[in-house]
């Protein structure tokens, strides 16, 4: 009785340790999404506000320059 009770233990931790494992798996997989997401959207806003800042900076609807002050990187 006692072996089986070490037995059933022993898989019991080799459970647990490879949930803990899969849960550190997946963590990191999507802290890299969240990553990779926040990085191309956060490029694609800044162009799209920089467009919008020099259209609307130029003064006039169509045909004259933006205004050089606004520099978005």
């Amino acid at each position: 009785m006692i072996k089986s009770m070490t037995k059933a233990s022993k898989s019991q931790l080799a459970e647990r340790g490879q949930a803990i494992v899969e849960y550190l798996i997946m963590l990191t997989v999507a802290l890299s999404l969240v990553a990779a997401f926040g990085s191309s959207l956060r490029g694609a806003l800044i162009g799209l506000w920089s467009f919008y800042t020099k259209s609307i900076s130029a003064g006039c609807p169509t045909g004259c320059p933006p205004n050089a002050n606004y520099l978005l990187r």
